[in-house]
């Protein structure tokens, strides 16, 4: 089975997943932002272990995906998540903070 083409997957499912919860995120409100940050840090870990286990299953099962040494290769697409992950949230807080700071419009002139 074709290695680029799984990650190419498994990558692209997880851009799909990650703006779902991109969107998600910046409907929450207060501080509760910080708890869904470190949550989605969280899920990317936990993401990867799943594809891992599914590879070992697979491996058992006599489906091999060759993913390098020591799975190298998903090591690679964890840390290519993990940055993806960071600019996600860089916008997301650059984001709220433009909707939250009072919009700079000229001031008017009142002849009342």
């Amino acid at each position: 089975m074709n290695e680029y083409l799984v990650s190419a997957v498994v990558y692209v499912v997880f851009l799909f997943i990650s703006v779902l919860l991109y969107k998600g995120a910046r409907a929450v409100k207060g501080g509760i932002i910080y708890l869904f940050v470190f949550l989605y840090f969280v899920w990317i870990y936990f993401y990867f272990e799943f594809i891992n286990y599914i590879d070992t299953l697979m491996r058992k099962a006599g489906i091999y995906i060759e993913f390098g040494h020591a799975s190298i290769l998903l090591i690679m697409m964890l840390f290519l998540s993990i940055l993806t992950g960071v600019i996600f949230v860089i916008v997301l807080f650059v984001k709220r903070k433009k909707s939250l700071t009072p919009s700079e419009s000229p001031p008017r002139d009142s002849d009342d």
